[in-house]
């Protein structure tokens, strides 16, 4: 249990890390540019789904949506359903 809680927490402290370094890249690169694009994705039950203005963000989103779900999936099977 303890290290679930801790890969857990590891998890969220790297995500955060992750959206703070693109937030610092992005203003560091984006001096003068006024274009924005976007992408937002998940899963909600077992369908991808996303939103973008960019069509190639869009399969991007997509594409790792499905890859997460799929592997929730397989740990899924292997570890919880013995």
């Amino acid at each position: 249990m303890k290290i679930s809680l801790l890969l857990i927490c590891l998890g969220i402290i790297i995500g955060f890390l992750f959206i703070l370094l693109g937030i610092l890249f992005g203003i560091h690169e984006g001096k003068g540019k006024a274009e924005v694009k976007y992408a937002v994705g998940g899963v909600l039950g077992f369908i991808p789904f996303g939103f973008a203005n960019d069509r190639k963000l869009l399969i991007a989103v997509l594409l790792v949506s499905t890859a997460i779900f799929v592997s929730w999936l397989i740990f899924t099977v292997l570890f919880y359903m013995k």
